[in-house]
């Protein structure tokens, strides 16, 4: 079962309305599956560990529902590179 950030479930939930709303995330992949898989979902990836299983990119709502589902995702985590704190 994939683990997804409740944060990140909020933020989609806040822009139901809104279909092409995306999100950065952090994805933890199983150590076999296929990095080509997530852009074939809808991901667009940004970044990649060459050693870890770890992935960040973009996703809208329908690319977390099909990542959610796909046994080679073992977690999706809210991506936090804003330091909105440090705005003010």
């Amino acid at each position: 079962m994939t683990a997804i950030d409740r944060q990140l479930n909020r933020q989609f939930e806040r822009y139901m309305d809104q279909p092409d709303h995306i999100e950065q995330v952090i994805v933890t992949l199983t150590a076999d599956a296929d990095r080509g898989e997530l852009e074939r979902l809808g991901m667009v990836v940004t970044s990649q560990m060459s050693h870890q299983p770890i992935v960040v990119g973009t996703i809208n709502s329908l690319t977390l529902n099909a990542l959610s589902k796909w046994s080679g995702v073992v977690c999706i985590e809210l991506d936090g590179t804003d330091m909105r704190a440090l705005d003010s």
